[in-house]
């Protein structure tokens, strides 16, 4: 049996939603370059924005069973995905920030956070079902994968100047 309803999975994304602006917003400090601060303001609106699509989804859907229904043949991958996915990925990387020293470092930081978002997403995208809340999720999964892009992009460059 897969330990956590779909409710409870909702709530993964919302804490996963308010870790990633926290990250973002406390990051914003550790920068030199104005650049870099410009792209982590964007990243910590859009993150904010994401934690109040979920919350208002978990409000609209409140009440409604989600259930685990249509896992099928799957059942053995969703309880690894359960156990795996959904717990690993409710990290608050804006701990791991003290241990930065430079903007390579938090950008690198900030690759790990959105590789989690989208992991995150696309398992969750999995085990959904009802048009609302996979049609919000696949909205966040396409703007996590955006992000992901924007900051391996400044990874990628080693361009870490202002």
């Amino acid at each position: 049996m897969i330990p956590f309803s779909k409710n409870e999975l909702l709530r993964f994304a919302t804490d996963l939603e308010r870790y990633s602006h926290r990250f973002y917003t406390q990051a914003i400090s550790k920068l030199q370059s104005a650049k870099h601060k410009e792209l982590f303001r964007h990243l910590a609106c859009q993150e904010q924005e994401h934690l109040a699509v979920m919350t208002g989804l978990q409000t609209e859907l409140a009440g409604q069973d989600l259930g685990f229904g249509g896992f099928d043949d799957e059942m053995d991958q969703m309880q690894v995905m359960a156990h795996g996915p959904f717990l690993r990925h409710c990290v608050d990387f804006s701990a791991q920030l003290s241990n930065v020293a430079n903007d390579a470092d938090v950008l690198e930081l900030a690759g790990k956070v959105e590789k989690n978002a989208v992991e995150f997403y696309t398992a969750l995208a999995t085990v959904l079902h009802g048009d609302l809340a996979v049609q919000t999720v696949n909205r966040l999964l396409t703007d996590e994968h955006q992000h992901n892009s924007s900051v391996h992009q400044l990874v990628g460059s080693k361009n870490f100047s202002a």
